[in-house]
């Protein structure tokens, strides 16, 4: 049996199968000492953008924005109520189309009322939407 040449690799294949941590692409460990108060300061941080500490730190190290997870559910919150009201504004629109509401000699609410209460509602919503829109 020949032997094999030293200049040229061959695989060894008897090798036992490279480890996950050595596939990946980052391959260099940074270690960091922090008191107590910077540790939870850290880890309440990730927790908040719902990922891991090392994720957290690596990331704000590189200057890569995280989103805070109460920040998206906020979103979401303000959204819902976005949708809310304009539901609520779209039911008022019907509901003054309809003159049978304001007859004068009923008692009820007057159509001024309920024009301020449309367009509080309007107001609301479009300042809404300009939250939404910063987030």
């Amino acid at each position: 049996m020949p032997h094999p040449d030293p200049n040229t690799e061959t695989p060894n294949t008897d090798a036992p199968p490279k480890r996950r941590s050595e596939r990946r692409a980052r391959s260099k460990l940074l270690q960091v000492r922090l008191t107590p108060d910077e540790h939870r300061a850290v880890t309440s941080s990730a927790q908040a953008c719902g990922v891991s500490a090392a994720t957290f730190v690596r990331a704000v190290a590189l200057g890569e924005k995280l989103k805070v997870v109460a920040d998206q559910r906020a979103l979401l919150e303000l959204l819902r109520l976005r949708a809310d009201m304009g539901r609520v504004g779209g039911l008022l629109k019907l509901w003054l189309t309809n003159e049978e509401r304001f007859d004068k000699d009923k008692e009820g609410v007057g159509v001024r009322e309920v024009r301020d209460v449309l367009s509080r509602i309007e107001s609301t919503e479009s300042q809404i939407r300009a939250v939404v829109e910063r987030l």
